[in-house]
């Protein structure tokens, strides 16, 4: 997959991202991958885990299509 068009986004800023699209804020982790671009993963009660993770899966898994993780300013 291309990167040409993507709009580059920090960690900091594709964790806003994903917190305006759950509506709610979320412990998120973002983590590089050489395939997918980036991975997140999100910690939550144990009753609300399952739910919020497969919400974040569903969340990245759009952005990944019009975003492309770059550093921090700084790092």
């Amino acid at each position: 997959m291309t990167n040409a068009g993507k709009t580059k986004v920090t960690e900091t800023e594709l964790k806003d991202l994903i917190q305006q699209r759950l509506g709610f804020a979320a412990s998120l982790t973002v983590q590089r991958h050489a395939e997918l671009g980036f991975t997140v993963s999100a910690l939550a009660t144990p009753s609300n885990a399952l739910a919020v993770q497969q919400a974040v899966d569903l969340i990245v898994e759009v952005l990944r299509i019009s975003h492309e993780l770059t550093e921090e300013p700084g790092a």
